[in-house]
């Protein structure tokens, strides 16, 4: 009887690790695909204007010229920003992680006035809830709150009253954390599909 036991323990933990083998093959695949279309959108600029430099020089102005110098430069960089960003990826999942306590507060305060710098037109309201404390990895909390409100700030610039609160909240006797801004949204329709991984739910590039 013990055997029969031991057999099906086997049995059922063959059933997880296939399951979580699928689950990865499935996370790998939708990486694999974001990542080509973020990384095909650059090489499309810099291919297209490096094709029509040489092809009609005679025919573009000197400030077309540097308009389109201009554009390749532009999509060099952010080719080079997505790769620095794979690269932080993995160094993230490499790390260990050190849970301590961290005053979400003052690191919210402290990277939306850096942020605020790259989206200075119009300005940009950003409120930070006082006295938030999370336990977690520091790092990894600096990172998840640079990149919330990277977001929330970029998608709010457009708006002549621009505002993002950082705070928290009581949802279901459990403590929620947000970063929510009043910027452009996304489309209602893939509300489902809003924080599956790598997903894209925008509207554009």
């Amino acid at each position: 009887m013990a055997d029969q036991h031991e057999i099906e323990r086997l049995e059922e933990a063959l059933r997880v690790q296939g399951r979580e083998l699928a689950f990865l093959r499935e996370e790998s695949r939708c990486f694999s695909r974001a990542l080509a279309h973020d990384l095909r959108a650059p090489l499309r600029g810099i291919d297209g204007f490096c094709h029509l430099l040489p092809e009609k020089p005679a025919c573009l102005t000197d400030r077309e010229i540097h308009a389109a110098l201009q554009r390749i430069c532009s999509a060099s960089l952010r080719m080079g920003k997505m790769i620095d960003g794979l690269l932080a990826i993995v160094r993230l999942s490499q790390a260990e992680l050190r849970s301590q306590q961290v005053d979400l507060s003052g690191l919210a305060e402290r990277l939306s006035r850096t942020l605020k710098e790259t989206y200075s037109t119009p300005p940009i309201d950003v409120h930070v809830q006082p006295n938030i404390v999370a336990s977690g990895d520091p790092h990894l909390l600096e990172t998840l709150i640079r990149h919330a409100l990277d977001n929330a700030l970029k998608f709010s610039s457009r708006s002549n009253c621009a505002r993002v609160e950082v705070g928290r909240t009581m949802l279901d006797d459990e403590v929620v954390f947000f970063v929510k801004d009043n910027g452009v949204g996304f489309d209602p329709r893939h509300a489902g599909s809003l924080f599956h991984v790598f997903e894209r739910v925008g509207n554009g590039d």
